[in-house]
């Protein structure tokens, strides 16, 4: 993703919006169980997002994003009703619905790697209100975790077909290309430290790789590749003992900004 994504953002702004309201349609299917349903207006918001990105947004673009949206809504109300749910348990496997701004949920998630949460984007950007560099690459890794979620739920609810391993792969390959996108958020973030230590600390993506990387093991396991799934829990370790630290440290910026304020504020 481009450094200039907000204004690829603002350009395309209906766009990047219905792909966005894709996604969580998208994640409301998952849990009425339309597994079918849930996959292709998941893989329509990526494609939304990938026109956006590289800029090929038109009249007939925005015209099928309407039409997909509006496809996605009809299964959503025929399926959802009133009564949206935010947990359900499909194939003896819980599904959680999360939201990409609850902290709090989102590593309670991390420390469950049997569970399914797909995220909820709730920072829908509005007309004029274009979306950061930083969030838009969020979004964009949280929507590909979604897709490869979905498929291996799907692929699991196919355990007793001979072919799921397509499915499989597929979710794979989104949960890895989510893993790159949030790396290239850490990164940027890494690099930028050096100038404001505050730059360093991003607990939200390392959550959420987190997320991706359990999401992986899962898939492993389906596939039954041992090596792979320690290989991943290694991973898992690692981004765990980084979190740890980075809380920490952001704990130990906060207090020394704090004094820092307080110190240099004027005597009444």
């Amino acid at each position: 993703m481009e450094s200039n994504a907000p204004t690829i953002i603002r350009a395309s702004g209906d766009l990047y919006r219905t792909a966005i309201a894709l996604n969580n349609v998208a994640v409301s299917l998952l849990l009425a169980g339309n597994h079918g349903a849930a996959l292709k207006a998941m893989t329509d918001s990526l494609q939304l997002l990938k026109l956006v990105f590289s800029r090929a947004s038109d009249s007939h673009s925005q015209a099928m994003a309407h039409r997909r949206y509006q496809e996605a809504l009809s299964f959503y109300s025929r399926d959802m009703g009133n009564h949206p749910s935010t947990s359900t348990t499909t194939w003896g496997c819980e599904v959680t619905a999360i939201d990409e701004d609850d902290y709090v949920a989102m590593k309670a998630a991390g420390n469950r790697p049997q569970g399914y949460f797909p995220i909820r984007i709730r920072g829908i950007p509005q007309e004029d209100e274009p979306s950061s560099s930083v969030e838009a690459t969020r979004q964009f890794g949280i929507t590909l975790f979604n897709h490869g979620l979905v498929q291996l739920v799907l692929a699991q609810s196919r355990a007793a077909e001979t072919q799921p391993e397509r499915l499989l792969n597929g979710a794979l390959k989104s949960l890895q290309m989510s893993q790159q996108a949030y790396s290239r958020i850490l990164l940027q973030r890494e690099e930028k430290a050096d100038d404001d230590m505050s730059y360093g600390h991003d607990v939200p993506s390392l959550l959420l790789f987190t997320l991706t990387l359990n999401a992986s093991t899962n898939v492993f396991m389906a596939q039954n590749t041992p090596h792979r799934i320690q290989e991943v829990q290694e991973a898992v370790s690692a981004v765990r003992q980084q979190i740890k630290i980075e809380e920490e440290e952001a704990t130990d910026v906060h207090r020394t900004t704090s004094l820092f304020t307080k110190h240099m504020a004027p005597a009444a």
